[in-house]
């Protein structure tokens, strides 16, 4: 499982995250997930489902997400459960938190 979003947010204007789920085997898996609701950000899409991976595929969960709050906030947190060998997969933590701007940042360009 791997997560994807933007390096930075700004407040009010929504931007995408992906969720990909990677099935590495040779059978068909089905996925359970669950996304946790953020205090910090408003988002579009089922926040729980089962989805079936292919084999040797991957499947992705896409969220439009809008940030209410600035500075470091943490995303929505994903559970995900493998239903056939019911083990559970968190992602990483370095990939779990986005910083908001107030307004998008500008390039200081100072000649000297």
């Amino acid at each position: 499982m791997s997560l994807n979003c933007p390096p930075y947010a700004i407040l009010g204007e929504s931007f995408t995250y992906a969720i990909t789920i990677c099935n590495q085997t040779q059978l068909l898996q089905e996925a359970k997930f669950a996304l946790a609701d953020a205090q910090s950000f408003v988002l579009s899409g089922s926040h729980s489902n089962t989805v079936s991976v292919l084999p040797k595929s991957e499947h992705v969960l896409s969220y439009k997400l809008v940030p209410l709050t600035c500075g470091q906030q943490q995303l929505p947190k994903i559970t995900l459960t493998s239903v056939r060998y019911s083990a559970e997969f968190q992602p990483s933590t370095i990939a779990s938190s986005v910083f908001v701007f107030p307004s998008a940042p500008q390039a200081n360009s100072t000649a000297k």
